[in-house]
């Protein structure tokens, strides 16, 4: 006689996830999401394992916390199962992700072309400056583009506008650490680098000085 052994549901394998979580997002992060795909493709990219019973505890936490901020709410435990394998059958029928069956207990996730997509646009909204201890030197970036391409001029100030730098003048920003790796992403992204420049700045106009310390002092990044 056969015997037939029935295959978990996406729901019954986040169920048995117990793993503690090790979460990488922070709360800020999850603020800056836009929606719950976001949120779980936020958590399948800093991922390590791709497999359902691996990324369920952290991706059940970032739900519960954007829930939280955004929402003002508290799921239940069972709520956030269901809300999270809703979402996952949305970012498969969205072509983000696909899932493998890897033995009877568990599913690999894997990124499609739309997801890699996706993610590359929800890093950039992550993207964020190092700090460390301000050694009270400003940071200069400084654009001079020719005319002939001010839409991807427009493009990258939209772009810096995530970084948090200070907009001093009409093409110059101000930050208090390092912002070369961000900003060469961003430059080689709107293929405007030639005209981008970032330097480190010794000395500064008193009154420009006094502003930028005010700015980001309100700020608690110096």
């Amino acid at each position: 006689m056969r015997t037939y052994q029935k295959k978990p549901t996406l729901s019954a394998v986040i169920k048995e996830a117990e793993p503690a979580p090790l979460f990488e997002l922070t709360e800020e992060d999850i603020e800056k999401l836009s929606s719950y795909a976001e949120v779980v493709l936020a958590v399948l990219r800093v991922a390590t394992v791709l497999t359902m019973i691996a990324i369920a505890p952290n991706a059940l936490q970032a739900l519960d916390i954007f829930e939280r901020k955004k929402y003002g709410r508290k799921l239940s435990y069972e709520e956030k199962v269901e809300k999270l394998s809703h979402v996952f059958h949305y970012v498969k029928r969205r072509s983000y992700v696909d899932f493998k069956r890897t033995g009877d207990e568990d599913f690999e996730v894997k990124f499609l072309k739309d997801g890699k997509e996706k993610v590359r646009q929800i890093s950039e909204k992550l993207m964020q400056i190092p700090t460390h201890k301000w050694d009270g030197k400003f940071w200069l970036v400084a654009l001079d583009v020719p005319v002939k391409y001010r839409k991807k001029a427009d493009n990258f100030r939209e772009d810096v506008k995530t970084l948090g730098l200070f907009f001093l003048q009409k093409t110059m920003w101000f930050y208090p650490f390092d912002p070369r790796v961000e900003i060469e992403y961003f430059a080689r992204k709107n293929e405007i680098e030639r005209y981008v420049t970032v330097m480190r700045v010794d000395e500064l106009d008193p009154e420009d000085d006094e502003t930028l310390r005010k700015y980001f002092k309100t700020m608690s990044l110096i």
